[in-house]
């Protein structure tokens, strides 16, 4: 029974990639270039939006899209931008009826 890798004595470093944890792919991988995580940087949310990064500053820096911020970074979720899109997209198809 070998509790865990070795490297050079050292225990907990895995020598090759047989002996790092297994990864399943995800149920519905992103298409190519789209990120795929819960939590969005800045960049990975434009995006996601199919928008340009200093048109998704704008929107942040004028409180239109719900994000937080961590220290000096700002991180978004992917289901509150989903969730907002849908908000916004039903309020913006009534309009000038």
């Amino acid at each position: 029974m070998n509790p865990s890798p070795t490297h050079a004595g050292r225990p907990g470093i895995a020598t090759s990639s047989d002996e790092l944890p297994s990864t399943a792919p995800a149920d519905d991988p992103a298409p190519a270039g789209e990120p795929n995580g819960d939590v969005l940087t800045v960049d990975e949310a434009a995006v996601f939006l199919r928008i340009g990064r200093n048109a998704l500053y704008d929107a942040i820096g004028r409180g239109d899209v719900p994000h937080r911020r961590i220290g000096k970074t700002i991180r978004l979720s992917r289901a509150a931008l989903v969730q907002w899109l849908g908000r916004s997209c039903g309020a913006a198809s009534t309009r000038g009826l």
